[in-house]
């Protein structure tokens, strides 16, 4: 049910799940719920699907080439790939992984995987990936933690020689190199520390293209990471101008606008009455426009101060966030 939610919601075309919890019946069980709106692929925990791990990407069977739609399971309940059709024939490899934990100093596990995915990956050439998204479980970078710290380094190598290998990049990073926003929350002690732990990389070309980075909130009850996506285009696709304007439902509900256009209507209303004989400059058509240019003027206006407002919010709450940021920052990295 969130899934489809989410989807609808945010307005998504793919949606990469990680701890997804989802055994093979719940899968089916969410699929033919929503068999007009999602296909979902998946891959849960090989022990305990119910309670550990698991992935899952879901696409939105109106917006992409799904019936095209290649899958494989890479590691059980780590990680998936999806090969779609894309535009004119190419196509687009996605890759969701969810990674060990680092312990401490201690990554050797968290190498392990990244050794793995880079030796799948070079024994499946067709398979390369376009875009890896996913819960790293392990920054590269001591910025992406607060408390700022280093990770172990065998799983930042690792995890660095995988990327190198398929030239992929952090998007979000390349498109924001000095800005510090975290995906989760870790409450275990006294002092809650923060760390970018859910990145989406991909390659050069994708990343041109690439506009939108946005981490935000899911909206779903008790998930206790952030959401991070990415509007991705293909350089190809052809130019596609803006659609026919119409007034948007936020400046139909403005009490203002509705008040306004109901007496300019009224008034047009009493002129049609009272017009007499029909002239070139005086008449019914003349009248109707007179009234819909009126009333999507003032819906324009309507619409730049709502826009105008909302801007302001959203600056209000980054100032908030940024000064709440440098609150938690650390004046030296450890060690």
């Amino acid at each position: 049910m969130h899934v489809n939610q989410i989807m609808r919601d945010k307005n998504l075309d793919i949606l990469l799940v990680q701890e997804a919890h989802l055994t093979d019946e719940r899968r089916r069980e969410i699929g033919k719920l929503f068999h007009r709106q999602l296909k979902i692929f998946s891959s849960g925990d090989r022990n305990k699907p119910h309670t550990i791990g698991g992935v899952a990407i879901v696409l939105n069977k109106k917006k992409t080439n799904w019936k095209q739609c290649e899958f494989k399971e890479i590691e059980q309940g780590r990680a998936i790939a999806i090969k779609l059709t894309w535009h004119r024939g190419t196509t687009l490899t996605i890759m969701n992984v969810y990674a060990p934990n680092v312990n401490g100093s201690d990554g050797a596990e968290s190498a392990q995987f990244w050794k793995r995915m880079q030796g799948w990956i070079r024994q499946h050439p067709q398979w390369k990936p376009d875009i890896i998204a996913g819960n790293y479980n392990v920054v590269e970078d001591p910025m992406d933690r607060t408390p700022a710290r280093k990770d172990p380094d065998n799983a930042t190598k690792a995890l660095g020689e995988m990327l190198e290998q398929s030239a992929l990049y952090d998007g979000w990073r390349n498109t924001f190199p000095t800005t510090r926003m975290f995906t989760y929350e870790h409450r275990a002690s006294a002092s809650p520390s923060f760390s970018r732990l859910d990145r989406i990389y991909c390659t050069t070309p994708l990343l041109n293209s690439a506009r939108m980075w946005k981490t935000q909130p899911s909206g779903i009850r008790g998930v206790d990471h952030e959401m991070v996506s990415v509007q991705i285009t293909n350089e190809d696709a052809p130019l596609i101008g803006h659609d026919l304007w119409s007034i948007s439902n936020k400046a139909m509900k403005d009490k203002k606008w509705i008040e306004l256009t109901r007496e300019n209507g009224i008034t047009t209303m009493e002129k049609l009455k009272n017009m007499g004989q029909r002239t070139d400059a005086l008449n019914p058509q003349k009248l109707l426009k007179n009234w819909t240019d009126n009333a999507m003027k003032e819906a324009r206006d309507c619409e730049k101060i709502i826009a105008a407002r909302k801007d302001k919010q959203i600056k209000e709450l980054e100032a908030k966030l940024k000064r709440a940021m440098k609150e938690l920052e650390e004046p030296s990295v450890e060690e």
